[in-house]
């Protein structure tokens, strides 16, 4: 059995029960609105996260320490290999991973996630921010900028479970990322092209949380996410625009114009061997786009409104 670091694990000053079926102590009733708990049988791909976004918990902490009554992650560690029968780690070595080989396997959920098709939210974000085109994401729209790195960044805090994702069927928007929460909610679990351009707009935001842009206005961030959004449909279609619904045409119409020129801009470069330099978006197509998300119904007023970015602290609490 793979064994984690031994700085990486000890044992808690008093452990849970735990019992002959290979299950232990169920959490507490009353983090479940008085409901028992449902045993889950942990399988490949799994993970506290995505785990957590299931049950619909907010902060996925919340389901680990309501399991094994700590927040140390030492503890959770022993925990997993004791009790769980975790026998995979990660490439670091310094935890233990779900698999279909934990022998019991058993952790408690509040909803049977057995009977439900568990999608892998986190890995659906993942999935849609791996592409290699992040070089063409460097452009400055009116005074705002995104650059190539944002993306891998996202990318990062997503799988530390920094930035949480979460289904939302009920979503009046098909996404929406809020800040307050360092949580990425969507409507679809769909992994079609224009599920995945909407998980970058979305992440757009995210990113500038994680700059703490809070002084940015919302019309500039949503100009700078459907940019990007129209951007990687171009990617992946090259000569194809997202239309989008009725309501948002006319900010696709702008969009689409910004990410023509971004496109056209890098290719331009690389086919006269040109070092690699950021494009600045023609002023009068960036006020354009910045306009129409001011004067759309969804986002009216938008110019004056400023967005709450307030930063996400990474895996030692401090912000970027």
């Amino acid at each position: 059995m793979a064994k984690v670091k031994d700085n990486c694990e000890k044992p808690p000053f008093l452990p849970i029960a735990r019992y002959p079926d290979g299950t232990y102590r169920m959490p507490s009733r009353a983090l479940n609105g008085g409901q028992p708990w449902y045993p889950y049988r942990v399988r490949d791909g799994d993970s506290w996260v995505s785990l957590a976004a299931a049950d619909e918990w907010t902060n996925v902490w919340d389901l680990i320490t309501a399991n094994f009554d700590t927040h140390i992650p030492e503890e959770v560690n022993w925990y997993l290999r004791e009790y769980v029968g975790c026998d995979v780690i990660t490439t670091d070595q310094s935890n233990y991973r779900f698999s279909s080989s934990a022998k019991p396997g058993f952790i408690w959920t509040r909803t049977p996630l057995d009977t439900k098709h568990i999608v892998n939210l986190p890995q659906l974000v993942l999935d849609a921010l791996n592409f290699s085109a992040y070089p063409l994401f460097d452009f400055r729209l009116g005074t705002s900028t995104i650059e190539p790195w944002l993306f891998p960044r996202v990318r990062s805090y997503v799988s530390k479970g920094l930035i949480r994702i979460r289904h939302s069927p009920g979503l009046p928007a098909d996404g929406e990322y809020v800040s307050s929460e360092n949580t990425l909610h969507l409507k679809s679990t769909g992994r079609d092209p224009n599920n995945k351009a909407l998980i970058v707009h979305e992440c757009v935001h995210a990113g500038m949380d994680l700059k703490g842009h809070n002084t940015m206005k919302k019309a500039v961030s949503e100009a700078l996410a459907y940019t990007a959004q129209c951007l990687y449909f171009q990617v992946i279609f090259p000569g194809m625009e997202i239309k989008g619904d009725p309501d948002e045409a006319e900010i696709f119409k702008h969009a689409n114009l910004a990410a023509d020129e971004i496109f056209d801009w890098h290719a331009n470069r690389v086919s006269k061997h040109l070092d690699h330099e950021q494009c600045w978006v023609d002023e009068g197509v960036a006020n354009d786009l910045i306009d129409a998300v001011n004067e759309s119904k969804r986002y009216k007023g938008s110019k004056r409104q400023p967005t709450d970015h307030d930063g996400i602290p990474d895996e030692y609490g401090d912000h970027f």
